[in-house]
């Protein structure tokens, strides 16, 4: 009694009985006034015993749209369908056939023994003949072997969890911002799909989130979108990193937003960089006039990525004096120490002079300098100011703390003063020190 068309197409013998032979045909008379009877029904060979067994022809005289209902059975997307009619008899024109494959939603004009590929994809795969109307009254629009093959995709996997590829575990680098690599792979070949990162500031076990692990997320962002399967997909960390152990670890986004499970991490150390740059490596203080003061500055520039900030030092490379002849005389250092550095009144020198050193100024990440080198001035003390710089001496054995900072410098600039007043006594020739500076990143 089922015909497997939708419920308004269904016929039903209304009185089934056995071996009937549905001996009472059923007329729906001449609806459409074209003369003809639109709708005639009988069964034969319901000799079975049965109640409800046998076939059922139906008689159309007219044109006639069937429509099936679901025709696919396993799960998964259908993509592709060929609908075959091996015969087509009594037919004034060939029939109308559509296909649909999200359940009557779309429906797209297929051909018969011609494959198509649906415009709109789904699961639920159904189609509609429209039988056109017989030439006369006397012959019947009839199809047979009407065949269906469809082609559809399987029930979307998630990613594997990604591989990952670079910086290698426990690596060192002092890029705040590096790339980190990990590979897309899915079980459905033909995906295509998105790496997601996280940096975090504690281990991360496989399937777990920064966060999950109790930890404070850092920074965290994507690849770019359709990695073909087996490919890398490159994040560059943004924020930039300041330095630290971190640990990285990375998920699996396909084309069809199946996510696969967080990988465990990996430890990268951010290294601490320190540059440091001086405007001229040679001072020269030109001619000096005995009992006269002379000054020259040196220009340091400092970058560091150190968040505890970075310590300026300075050094005599040369020897225990300040400055030293070839003609056999010295210049000794100025009194004041580099702990406590001293005001040096003007034209102050002892049997043979003196020099020192003083930082004057300091700018870019902090705003002043210690105070230790005199009183505070944000727009820096005159190099011949004599009241307000203090000076110190310098000798091979003790390092000088030139400059102090606590936090990361991008770029810091430091003034240094050189100062020597020679006495009436120095001997004339040529003197010259030399001055280690050196810039070290806090622990």
């Amino acid at each position: 009694a089922n015909t497997g068309f939708d419920a308004a197409d269904e016929l039903t013998n209304p009185t089934p009985v056995a071996n009937d032979q549905c001996g009472n045909p059923v007329a729906a008379g001449d609806v459409n006034a074209d003369g003809r009877s639109d709708l005639i029904m009988g069964c034969t060979q319901d000799d079975t015993g049965a109640g409800d067994a046998g076939n059922m022809i139906v008689f159309a005289g007219r044109s006639t749209v069937l429509q099936s209902r679901k025709l696919n059975l396993q799960a998964g997307t259908v993509t592709d369908v060929t609908v075959g009619l091996a015969r087509v008899a009594n037919g004034a024109a060939a029939p109308v056939l559509q296909a649909s494959a999200n359940g009557g939603t779309n429906w797209e004009s297929v051909t018969a023994g011609v494959a198509h590929s649906f415009v709109a994809t789904g699961t639920d795969l159904r189609l509609r003949i429209r039988v056109p109307e017989a030439p006369n009254a006397h012959m019947t629009q009839t199809i047979h072997d009407l065949t269906i093959d469809y082609t559809y995709a399987g029930a979307n996997a998630a990613p594997n969890t990604p591989a990952l590829v670079s910086p290698a575990g426990g690596a060192s680098t002092a890029d705040t911002t590096p790339d980190l690599v990990a590979t897309f792979s899915d079980p459905d070949g033909g995906d295509t799909g998105t790496i997601h990162y996280e940096v975090c500031t504690v281990a991360i076990g496989a399937g777990q989130t920064c966060v999950g692990a109790g930890g404070t997320l850092l920074a965290s962002g994507s690849s770019p979108a359709g990695i073909a399967n087996a490919a890398n997909g490159t994040w560059t960390v943004t924020p930039a990193l300041v330095p630290q152990t971190v640990y990285w670890h990375a998920q699996a986004e396909d084309n069809s937003s199946a996510l696969s499970a967080w990988s465990a991490s990996r430890t990268l150390t951010i290294a601490e960089t320190i540059t440091i740059g001086v405007d001229s490596a040679t001072l020269s203080l030109g001619a000096v006039i005995f009992g006269s003061d002379v000054v020259g500055t040196t220009i340091i520039d400092v970058q560091s990525n150190d968040p505890q900030g970075y310590t300026l030092s300075a050094t005599d490379e040369s020897d225990t004096w300040g400055a030293d002849c070839v003609c056999g005389g010295t210049i000794p250092d100025w009194t004041g120490t580099g702990a406590v550095p001293t005001v040096w009144a003007p034209l102050t020198s002892g049997a043979n002079g003196y020099l020192g050193v003083t930082t004057r100024d300091t700018t870019g990440q902090t705003t002043n300098r210690l105070a230790k080198w005199g009183t505070a001035n944000p727009a820096g003390w005159p190099e011949n100011d004599f009241t307000n710089n203090r000076y110190a001496g310098l000798d091979n054995a003790t390092s000088i703390v030139l400059h102090d900072t606590t936090a990361a410098a991008p770029n810091d600039t430091i003034t240094i003063t050189t100062r020597v007043t020679p006495s009436a006594s120095t001997q004339a020739g040529t003197y010259d020190a030399t001055l280690a500076i050196t810039a070290t990143g806090k622990p």
